[in-house]
């Protein structure tokens, strides 16, 4: 399979001339999945750190770096105790 398509070849989509991923690009892309202990045992050891708030959601919500990272002020209700992730 070519790494670049023909110029002026119009058969079949992009994923037909597309690489595949290697074995070791499967491997790396997996998702590491941790006990409840483990999830414990790191809160506990962040407590202090001054982004507890966002390692608690990210362990316990599953927010994902980028929600994280994008929160405002306006996303978060105290008097309701909902944050509001898009």
């Amino acid at each position: 399979m070519p790494s670049c398509p023909i110029p002026g070849d119009a058969s079949g989509g992009p994923d037909r001339r597309a690489d595949r991923p290697t074995a070791a690009a499967r491997r790396a892309s997996t998702v590491a999945v941790r006990t409840k202990q483990q999830f414990a045992t790191f809160l506990a050891g962040v407590t202090q750190d001054r982004l507890y708030a966002a390692w608690w959601l990210a362990a316990l919500r599953g927010l994902r770096r980028d929600e994280l990272t994008g929160l405002r002020w306006t996303d978060i209700d105290l008097q309701t105790a909902e944050l509001a992730v898009t």
